[in-house]
């Protein structure tokens, strides 16, 4: 409850709301009463809001899901942090019937903390909860992780006790010594020399694409969205990578989760010349992908042989340096 307290005092209308009760003494009890009926109203409703999420709301094309950051993030993602990691959510309308949603991580949020104790104590006693003591300062690395919870206790020698529970923080549990970084390393080395997964997807042109389609072809994939900024300033270079390997055989795609007319609208502004996948959220599914753009490199019997996680000043000169090698080991065969 006092998590959703904090995310309805930051919403804008919560705040006016409260003001109107507290600046109309002047005008009567009966303008009180409504400031105040106003104020209850949205605060019963952003209490018992967080209990109601429902697959409508996380399978809505229209919401743009986002860290508190302001990293854009998949819907399933952004579900896993609020059921899982005790993420709050504060919703924004846009413009367009359009919403933005974040996810606010605990530390953002009000919350009691059992004692009173200085993190920089030097007879503060951290551990985890395996009872290893933690190196000095990882607990500024473990805070900043927000899914992983600790727990505060006095010693019989009155000394603080802070555990921190790294075995119950999955999909982060080996994340904790170097935050997302090592989760990230360790997807894509999962998925580095293995299959693409099955897919089979309508382009926007009508074509059915999917893994036999491609055959004997290299394959670079662009998992993107056209809500993630760096996906959208990285366009022009994918599409000179594109045109540089034009007469090769070479298949570029953009798989991305959103839908065919989301795409249609994106593209009546930018030209990108990808062949594009709308509604590709099951092959995103199925690698486990997370974070936008990842792009791929993929060898003509379905191997995995690259694959760089986040955006790069000179991505495209970067897959291009790696399709020209690939083409010429692949001719002196």
């Amino acid at each position: 409850m006092v998590y959703q307290m904090s995310t309805f005092f930051v919403n804008p209308l919560g705040r006016r709301s409260l003001s109107l009760y507290l600046q109309l003494p002047a005008m009567g009890n009966f303008f009180r009463r409504i400031g105040l009926t106003i104020f209850c109203i949205l605060l019963i409703s952003e209490l018992t809001h967080a209990q109601s999420y429902g697959e409508d709301f996380w399978s809505n094309p229209n919401v743009i899901w986002k860290t508190y950051t302001g990293t854009i993030i998949t819907a399933a993602f952004a579900k896993k942090m609020h059921t899982q990691g005790n993420y709050a959510i504060m919703q924004r309308d846009l413009r367009g019937g359009r919403k933005e949603v974040k996810m606010v991580p605990p530390k953002k949020q009000v919350k009691k903390t059992p004692g009173s104790f200085n993190w920089n104590d030097p007879a503060l006693v951290i551990k985890d909860d395996a009872g290893q003591i933690l190196p000095n300062n990882m607990h500024r690395l473990l805070l900043r992780l927000n899914s992983i919870k600790w727990s505060v206790d006095t010693l019989s020698s009155g000394a603080i006790e802070v555990v921190f529970n790294l075995g119950s923080s999955k999909p982060w549990k080996s994340a904790w010594t170097e935050s997302n970084i090592q989760y990230v390393r360790e997807w894509t080395d999962r998925w580095r020399g293995k299959q693409l997964p099955n897919f089979s997807f309508i382009d926007l042109d009508g074509k059915v694409v999917n893994n036999n389609a491609v055959k004997d072809q290299f394959l670079v994939l662009n998992f993107w969205n056209s809500k993630c900024d760096v996906c959208v300033k990285e366009i022009k270079q994918l599409n000179r990578t594109r045109e540089a390997f034009y007469d090769e055989k070479v298949t570029f795609l953009a798989p991305t989760f959103e839908q065919s007319g989301t795409v249609s609208m994106f593209l009546e502004t930018y030209n990108f010349n990808y062949k594009i996948l709308a509604d590709a959220q099951s092959l995103i599914d199925d690698l486990g992908l997370e974070y936008y753009p990842t792009y791929m490199i993929v060898d003509k019997d379905g191997t995995i042989l690259d694959i760089n996680v986040g955006g790069a000043y000179n991505i495209g000169e970067e897959i291009g340096k790696r399709l020209s090698w690939l083409l010429t080991e692949n001719s002196s065969r």
